[in-house]
């Protein structure tokens, strides 16, 4: 059972996930965050030293639970927004199986990350949270960035163990409040005149600071290393959301139309 877990989520990260980006234009791993809803003041301290009770089980084995641990690996303070100051808080939580069966035990560990509100009272509210199993997707970094017009967004990267394919999770502070950057339908037209033949492929991440991408896609007929076409992106963000100002699309000489 716990193998067969193993495989589903695995078919979920590479097969389900990207099909439903296509159609929906939406970064998969966007679905993984999720904003806290009037959670209760906790000292900064005990945050910043102590894991907090799981924002989400992602080790949920039916196992018995030989041992568990958490750490606090990092914090990083963002600065003031509005009326209070935030800092990002990174976590590495595990949790040890015994399968039984004469069987080796195993180790689930999570990947935890929460955006606290600092309240000026030596407490602090976390405003949002996400976990990911580390053993099929780790969060490999957490950004701040300032786009041309001084708009500011929080990046997490999220990446697939195995496959060095990653993808941006990204927050905008609206000027009272961070919520989702979702796109915009301006890129359903671009995915809907991609050259025959074409997916997108892994690709590097959107330079936030100058919001430009160079996205890559690929046809049937390209290695997994080398994807042969470019879309080059101006983007803005155009009523809270991501929007694509102009694109252009490369192709190799041969079928560049």
């Amino acid at each position: 059972m716990n193998q067969l877990r193993r495989l589903f989520i695995l078919f979920q990260l590479l097969v389900i996930y990207p099909a439903l980006a296509i159609a929906d234009n939406s970064q998969p791993w966007d679905q993984f965050g999720k904003f806290v809803k009037d959670a209760a003041p906790q000292s900064v301290d005990r945050l910043t030293r102590r894991c907090p009770a799981r924002p989400k089980d992602v080790c949920a084995y039916n196992y018995p639970v030989l041992r568990e641990n958490c750490e606090v690996r990092a914090t990083k303070e963002l600065g003031a927004f509005g009326k209070d100051r935030y800092l990002t808080i990174s976590y590495l939580r595990s949790r040890t199986f015994d399968e039984g069966d004469g069987r080796p035990p195993f180790t689930c560990e999570a990947d935890e990350v929460a955006l606290a509100a600092l309240l000026g009272d030596g407490r602090a509210r976390a405003v949002w949270r996400d976990a990911t199993e580390r053993m099929f997707v780790f969060i490999s970094s957490i950004d701040l960035y300032s786009t041309p017009s001084g708009r500011r967004v929080l990046a997490l990267r999220y990446c697939l163990n195995g496959t060095g394919g990653c993808v941006q999770g990204m927050l905008l502070w609206t000027g009272a409040r961070w919520q989702r950057l979702e796109r915009d339908n301006s890129w359903k037209k671009v995915y809907e005149n991609l050259p025959a033949g074409y997916r997108p492929h892994k690709s590097p991440d959107i330079d936030l600071g100058n919001l430009t991408w160079e996205q890559h896609i690929a046809n049937r007929k390209d290695a997994n290393c080398c994807p042969s076409g470019r879309i080059y992106f101006d983007l803005a963000i155009v009523d809270n959301k991501l929007a694509v100002k102009s694109y252009r699309i490369v192709l190799p000489p041969q079928t560049t139309r």
